[in-house]
């Protein structure tokens, strides 16, 4: 079936919906062509046996889907997807794989009745489950060194016909080169994937707003819902979140990575799905093209434009030509770890409480001119927002690159340790040495603490794709939290409670583990308890009964359990469950904050 958009009226907007239409029989037309673009004739059925008997061959095969295009190949040929990799310049990041239904998930993953249904209900998202048993799968190749997959069912005709057809699992993941957006256009894909695709299969149906899949996962042990990316299926809509008493007409520009816009053009709020990084070129194009979808199909024009604080940030430049334009148009700026906490406050409807703390942790967000922020505490009482602690400072060096290479981290954190000299060769260690001396920014990222973590733990490479470090630290942490007869222990147990976690003592302790030749997995394990009793710790000084999480460090399922198991009986808590907690709540967070605080 091929999925098409149809409108109905709900509190005189719009909401979308989708309603499938059988393709035999409705004049959608469907072309098989190689890459010289060459048609490979037949019926509808001769055309997916075709598709079938090439994907059997080895060959990727790029499908016209409902929301864009996805690239297609045999998930149990180990060369067909090492190929895909090196085509695609995706060399580690994982892949999706779609298989035909879930009972034949259930012969490669471990897929909870919750995941089940998730994997089966309307939005048919991608669902992060645990690896069982390799069988025939290319793991390896699927997901280097995880130990987890992506799995996804068919969610339109399209796929069904091809998945039902090869029978076998296949790797489906976005039609594009790596980083930039997913292709929707035929003549665009063409010409763009041509270095990929062998074949391509074609429908004539125009997609308006190509959309990536959503993706969500669940934390292994409590099952907590966590929302890794929110799009297809899922966006713009927002059930939750309907606004009573403004009518203002905003438009909140987001963060420049992973980046989302959220309107408001009459009472209702619509969250963009998951645009990507500003930083490419045919994704900020994107970004401007759905405002100005967003303003043609609402008949919309922005009053007020909220923006984060960053004086560089790519989506902030959209600014000029709204002012330009139209000169009463006021814009407002709002701290990029605010506006995370703005975002759960609002998910959870949390504004007329008083006393909540907000753990609010990830890579980075500007937070003034010479700090960076990264892992923050903020406490919400009465319509104020206010900053009451973070991780200690450390020198912020050599821009993208310290994000890129976790030895860097390593070696700025713990100010210049000897441990670490030995990763480095004498030409860099005077030039890393020198900066981290003479630097006059600073930052309290954790997301930066987790890189340098998982480097002295093993992870000694440099970062392929944003999140790889954090995710081999969790997958060596998953390890030890699986056994049950493993005692926890706490690094900083002898410091005194306090406003400010002492980074370089952490770091330290995670040294003399190794030294002590604590097993890679136990230690892991320790350093998210750690961050667990320092939450636990910060609750305690702000006597709050309630706590909200919101950044992408709360993608972490360990992380996410532990702070159940053992924060649960003593504080509510609150996690975002209709929104990712990486940045793609940023836009949403901005237009709270607007809205709700006071300052």
């Amino acid at each position: 079936m091929i999925t098409v958009w149809k409108n109905i009226i709900i509190r005189k907007t719009y909401v979308f919906i989708r309603k499938p239409i059988p393709v035999l029989n409705c004049g959608v037309q469907i072309t098989f062509t190689d890459n010289n673009g060459i048609a490979i004739p037949g019926s509808n059925k001769e055309i997916f046996e075709a598709v079938s008997e090439k994907l059997n061959e080895g060959k990727i095969i790029a499908v016209k889907n409902t929301a864009g295009y996805l690239l297609l190949c045999d998930a149990t040929n180990s060369n067909a997807v090492l190929e895909l990799r090196n085509r695609k310049k995706r060399l580690t990041k994982p892949f999706a794989v779609l298989f035909n239904d879930t009972k034949q998930i259930e012969n490669y993953l471990f897929c909870h009745k919750t995941e089940k249904n998730l994997l089966k209900s309307a939005q048919a998202p991608i669902v992060i489950l645990p690896l069982k048993k390799q069988l025939d799968l290319a793991v390896e190749q699927i997901a280097p060194n995880m130990k987890t997959i992506g799995a996804m069912l068919p969610n339109s005709g399209m796929l069904y016909l091809i998945s039902t057809s090869f029978h076998k699992p296949l790797i489906a993941t976005s039609g594009n080169f790596n980083g930039s957006s997913i292709f929707s256009d035929e003549n665009e894909a063409v010409k763009t994937l041509n270095p990929i695709a062998d074949y391509y299969l074609h429908h004539d149906l125009e997609i308006q707003n190509s959309q990536d899949d959503s993706v969500i996962r669940f934390s292994r042990k409590n099952k907590q819902k966590i929302i890794l990316r929110h799009a297809r299926g899922f966006a713009p809509n927002l059930d939750f979140s309907f606004l009573e008493n403004s009518s203002e007409k905003l438009l909140c520009l987001g963060a420049a990575l992973k980046n989302t816009v959220t309107i408001t053009p009459n009472h209702q709020v619509y969250m963009s799905e998951y645009i990507g990084n500003l930083l490419n070129y045919d994704t900020y194009k994107r970004f401007e093209k759905k405002i100005e979808n967003y303003q043609r199909f609402f008949d919309f024009s922005p009053k007020t434009i909220i923006c984060d604080q960053h004086p560089n940030y790519e989506n902030n430049k959209i600014v000029n030509a709204f002012t330009t334009q139209d000169k009463t148009v006021k814009t407002i700026k709002i701290q990029h770890h605010e506006a995370h906490f703005a975002a759960i406050l609002s998910e959870k409807k949390l504004w007329k409480k008083s006393k909540i703390l907000g753990v609010i942790w990830d890579g980075a967000g500007f937070g003034s001119e010479k700090e960076i922020y990264g892992g923050e505490f903020f406490e919400y009482n009465y319509n104020l927002i206010n900053r009451i602690g973070h991780l200690e400072y450390f020198s912020w060096i050599l821009g993208d690159q310290m994000a890129q290479n976790p030895k860097i981290s390593a070696l700025s954190i713990s100010k210049n340790n000897g441990y670490f000299h030995t990763f480095f060769n004498k030409n860099e260690l005077k030039i890393y040495t020198k900066h981290i001396k003479n630097s006059s920014v600073k930052t309290s990222s954790i997301g930066r603490l987790i890189d340098a973590v998982a480097f002295t733990l093993g992870f000694d490479k440099p970062i392929l794709f944003e999140g790889e470090a954090a995710i081999y630290l969790e997958n060596l942490a998953q390890q030890a939290f699986n056994k049950s007869n493993v005692k926890v222990k706490d690094y900083l147990k002898d410091e005194k409670a306090g406003t400010v976690i002492p980074v370089k003592k952490l770091l330290l302790q995670i040294i003399k583990a190794v030294k002590n030749q604590v097993e890679p997995e136990i230690a892991a394990l320790n350093f998210h308890y750690t961050l667990v009793k320092c939450i636990e710790r910060a609750a305690s000084l702000s006597k709050s009964k309630e706590i909200a999480f919101s950044g992408g460090v709360f993608q972490n399922s360990v992380l996410v359990d532990l702070i159940i198991d053992h924060l649960k009986p003593k504080y509510k808590l609150h996690f975002h469950e209709m929104l990712s907690p990486n940045d793609e709540n940023i836009s949403f967070g901005q237009l709270n904050h607007y809205l709700h605080l006071k300052n």
